[in-house]
């Protein structure tokens, strides 16, 4: 299966800091599971894996439980989601492709894509998830986005990104082609999957932030790579933590807030 590689990456050679992002909240796969019939049988895909943090919430937390087929096309994410997760999970971690997912017509109950679907063809993609899902079956597109509203501090780190990267401003996310979009996933899916009962879910994340996370947090950043690479990481780095050290409490700690969105739909039933 060919997978269109210029999309990922920026994702190589990055996995292994990777983890240090926020965790995504119960409440999003608690949410899917209430759109889910229980009695619906089928696979289980996740699309954009990255380095399997939501897919290990999702195998703890997602009912009825049963196996995981985690799509990812960077090799080095595949390796080290797979190396994260224990084999109890009963995830299979692939390479593959969002626009052509490895899955019979109407087999699926669930297909879920993480912090990946801006990187998405997403017409075609949409266009794949209603044909595997089976009647009654789900979509779900989570995002967890940093929220400036509620920090100096991630405020603050905001203009760093943009200074950057010139043509980002803050809420866009980094598209397939590396330019940056505004992207309003509800509208999508009601305008253009064909899919139905669409919900935009919120929940507030607060992650306490140390020095070293945020060294890989800038390490991992798809929007500073350029600048990385323009000035190197020790400038980049420098400049992330003189932020940071006006901004950090007695601890030596920073909350950086985020917003999880999660957006669910549904294939039509019978």
């Amino acid at each position: 299966m060919a997978v269109d590689s210029t999309a990922w990456k920026a994702f190589t050679g990055i996995a292994e800091h990777y983890d240090c992002r926020p965790p995504y909240p119960r409440e999003s796969v608690e949410a899917i599971n209430r759109r889910m019939s229980p009695r619906l049988q089928g696979a289980v895909i996740e699309v954009g894996a990255g380095t399997g943090i939501f897919t290990r919430l999702l195998a703890r937390e997602l009912r009825p439980a049963g196996p995981i087929l985690a799509i990812e096309p960077s090799s080095d994410m595949r390796a080290t989601a797979a190396r994260s997760t224990p084999d109890a999970a009963k995830v299979s971690y692939i390479d593959g492709a969002a626009e052509q997912l490895p899955v019979e017509d109407g087999a699926a109950r669930l297909v879920v894509a993480a912090a990946a679907a801006q990187r998405f063809d997403r017409p075609r993609f949409y266009a794949e998830a209603r044909r595997v899902l089976a009647p009654g079956g789900v979509l779900a597109l989570v995002q967890n986005s940093l929220d400036d509203s509620r920090s100096a501090f991630v405020d603050e780190y905001f203009s760093m990104l943009e200074k950057h990267a010139p043509t980002y401003r803050r809420g866009m996310r980094t598209a397939r082609d590396g330019s940056y979009q505004d992207i309003d996933y509800a509208t999508e899916l009601r305008e253009a999957s064909q899919l139905t009962d669409v919900e935009a879910l919120r929940w507030p994340i607060d992650a306490r932030v140390d020095r070293q996370n945020l060294i890989q947090l800038v390490r991992t950043s798809t929007i500073l790579q350029s600048a990385i690479e323009r000035l190197g990481i020790d400038a980049v780095l420098a400049e992330a933590l003189s932020i940071f050290a006006r901004h950090a409490d007695t601890q030596g700690v920073v909350t950086m807030t985020y917003v999880n969105e999660t957006f669910i739909a549904g294939q039509p039933a019978d």
